[in-house]
């Protein structure tokens, strides 16, 4: 897989509500520009995402100190990107997640964390957007079935380097994540897949088909490739959810 954490899928989500709320400016900043409270360690999850024609990082983050503390020190460090009477950031409670954000230098950034192993202590995850659509091309070389509509698109590269390390080498490889939505039945899709990949010079690795949801695993010389099916219904009727993750085999052959 592309991503390896448990980055919350609502973290994806909320980013975009919180827009609306705050000012931007006109210069970028990233992860690399982000203070860290004492006794804390950035380790990278993804430092090259594109969400959505949206340039991404995210990293989680090991403290020493609470969760609560966390979200007080990017309070305080935040407050001065107050303006026009907006906040200078958000603070959110989410089931056991603290969450505070911020827009600065034409970037969003979110830290959430939550209560660790130890005491007094949390992990959690960093993330920064840009607020600037990126021009890349954002499809897949894996094929799609007729009528499929593209839900979200990932672009990415893994990393295994902490922030404070970032002149070692380390291996990495870099994917795609596609989600489509189409009429046709699971069942309908799941032979698209096997058939027309195959054809493609993939070779199947693996395969399972339970009517209300499949999975297959493909691999080529340079890649490896999984797509997962599974019905979805809604007003309109049964409709299927594809994911397909494509990842090259880069440094870790």
């Amino acid at each position: 897989m592309t991503m390896k954490s448990e980055f919350p899928h609502f973290m994806l989500i909320r980013l975009f509500g919180i827009l609306c709320l705050l000012p931007a400016s006109l210069i970028h900043a990233d992860l690399g520009d982000l203070r860290l409270p004492p006794d804390s360690q950035l380790r990278w999850v993804g430092r090259e995402l594109v969400q959505n024609s949206m340039n991404m990082q995210i990293a989680t983050l090991d403290s020493k100190m609470s969760a609560k503390a966390v979200v007080a020190f990017y309070q305080d460090i935040w407050q001065n990107n107050a303006v026009d009477g907006s906040p200078g950031s958000i603070v959110e409670q989410l089931r056991e997640w603290s969450i505070v954000s911020t827009v600065t230098d034409n970037s969003l950034f979110v830290v959430q964390q939550k209560a660790g192993t130890g005491e007094n202590q949390s992990t959690g995850f960093v993330s920064w957007m840009s607020l600037d659509k990126t021009s890349l091309s954002l499809h897949s070389t894996l094929p799609q079935p007729a009528g499929s509509t593209v839900i979200s698109f990932t672009r990415s590269t893994d990393f295994n380097q902490s922030v404070n390390n970032l002149g070692e080498s380390a291996g990495s490889a870099a994917g795609t994540t596609t989600m489509l939505l189409n009429t046709a039945s699971v069942s309908s899709n799941y032979e698209f897949y096997r058939s027309v990949m195959q054809e493609r010079g993939w070779k199947l690795v693996a395969d399972q088909f339970d009517h209300s949801k499949a999975a297959l695993i493909f691999s080529n010389r340079d890649s490896n490739s999984e797509i997962a099916l599974s019905e979805f219904v809604d007003e309109q009727g049964p409709k299927t959810l594809v994911v397909t993750n494509q990842v090259s085999k880069g440094d870790f052959q």
